[in-house]
């Protein structure tokens, strides 16, 4: 209820909720009984970001009937008014599949042209000859300028979404804030890290949410996941038989994503020097994407991070691995819980 001015917020009274084994709907608002009523399924087989994407929309049909004279349409214009208010998806009821969702079951239609178009470059980019792959990955990351550049000077309005990536935590280290940096640098979407609550400690941390157009959010999503894939792995391989601590896996994950940053610097200066108007259109700023976060995080405030000492033998040899890392295809094993968003 935080996301309510205090005028709204005052005359709001908490309601009662209860868990139910709904077949075909996340949750209901019963106006009568004042209750919110969940899906079972819901709350103990999804991570707390999706169950409060459904919790908002319930609010705001809450909101709609006691705060803005209630509606004889379940999605009418007070509806999407209080949407409007709590920054609730108004889509998030029913079975409709959340981003959420999608992320977890990875499933891309016909309609998802762009995102199929990288998916093949992304299988292109795993070829054992290197040439090719490094030419795959860079055509990866040209599809999805120009996709971005023909959205930003289309005449239609964007569709934005956010999206929780990894798990929530009580501290992040290093190398967490630098891939966020990274996916915002170059995956045209906005990084923010929110308040979470993390189950196992029964305390409040945060989690890394990304925002951006819905195709650019899933993009985003893969990369990151695929490099905290590399990362792990790539760390496995480098301390078989060093004695090191966990404190130079960070200088080791600092240096791999410094030295994948490295190879995106380059493929934007060439890009610079063969087409430079493309260039500068791509480095045009959103600004429907900027009034999106404006709206979600009226409160967003920046800070940096302190120094910390690394081990620079440890953080060349991340370097070179990350100068060596190509974007490919999924390896799709693991959890279930693991976002394979293009496999």
């Amino acid at each position: 209820m935080a996301l309510l001015s205090s005028a709204y917020r005052i005359r709001l009274t908490l309601p009662g909720f209860e868990l139910r084994d709904f077949d075909r709907r996340w949750a209901e608002w019963n106006r009568e009984r004042r209750v919110m009523a969940f899906s079972r399924k819901l709350v103990m087989n999804y991570p707390w970001m999706t169950v409060r994407e459904v919790l908002l929309h319930e609010l705001a049909h809450q909101v709609t009937d006691e705060l803005l004279g209630g509606t004889d349409q379940p999605h009418g214009v007070r509806f999407q008014e209080a949407c409007r208010l709590l920054n609730a998806d108004p889509r998030a009821a029913g079975d409709y599949p959340s981003l959420y969702e999608m992320s977890n079951t990875g499933g891309l239609d016909e309609n998802d042209r762009i995102l199929l178009r990288v998916k093949k470059l992304l299988a292109l980019s795993a070829s054992s000859n290197r040439h090719e792959a490094e030419l795959a990955m860079t055509k990866v990351h040209e599809t999805i300028a120009r996709y971005h550049i023909d959205l930003l000077f289309g005449t239609a309005d964007r569709q934005y979404s956010s999206l929780c990536l990894g798990e929530p935590q009580l501290r992040q280290a290093a190398h967490e804030y630098a891939l966020s940096r990274l996916l915002q640098d170059f995956y045209f979407v906005e990084a923010v890290w929110i308040c979470a609550y993390v189950v196992d400690r029964e305390r409040m941390g945060r989690i890394l949410e990304i925002s951006g157009t819905t195709e650019n959010v899933r993009m985003a999503g893969y990369v990151y996941d695929f490099l905290k894939r590399v990362i792990k792995d790539q760390w496995q391989i480098f301390r078989k038989g060093r004695s090191l601590t966990s404190g130079r896996q960070v200088d080791f994950a600092l240096g791999l994503l410094s030295g994948f940053s490295e190879k995106l610097k380059i493929r934007d200066r060439e890009l610079e020097t063969e087409s430079p108007v493309t260039y500068a259109l791509m480095k045009r700023d959103d600004v429907q994407l900027a009034a999106y976060m404006r709206a979600r995080h009226p409160r967003l405030r920046k800070t940096s991070g302190s120094g910390r000492r690394i081990d620079e033998k440890v953080h060349r040899a991340g370097q070179a691995v990350g100068r060596n890392t190509i974007l490919s295809k999924p390896i799709e094993h693991g959890t279930t819980r693991r976002r394979f968003l293009l496999g």
